[in-house]
């Protein structure tokens, strides 16, 4: 059964590490979704997003990347926009 594992990524979010988790995770059949808050944050995802897909490539595989907005709860009566994406894994 396919899991979705969710990846939360702030701005001292090391890409690389955030990479390999995100390839490991999408090998082994799940899909991943990977949330920020910020632009900072935003900034790592993406450099982890770059590194996977570069990572993935060499091995002929295809990162399916498909953005989008979330809202995450911080306090009872305040929300705040996340950007989110969902990462699924297929062959070139």
């Amino acid at each position: 059964m396919e899991k979705t594992a969710q990846f939360k990524v702030s701005a001292t979010t090391n890409p690389n590490k955030l990479a390999g988790a995100i390839v490991k995770t999408l090998k082994e059949g799940n899909k991943v979704e990977v949330v920020s808050i910020g632009a900072l944050a935003l900034n790592q995802a993406v450099k982890a997003l770059i590194v996977s897909n570069t990572f993935l490539a060499s091995e002929g595989k295809r990162l399916h990347i498909t953005p989008g907005f979330g809202e995450v709860h911080v306090e009872e009566d305040k929300e705040l926009t996340s950007i989110q994406f969902f990462l699924t894994l297929s062959n070139l």
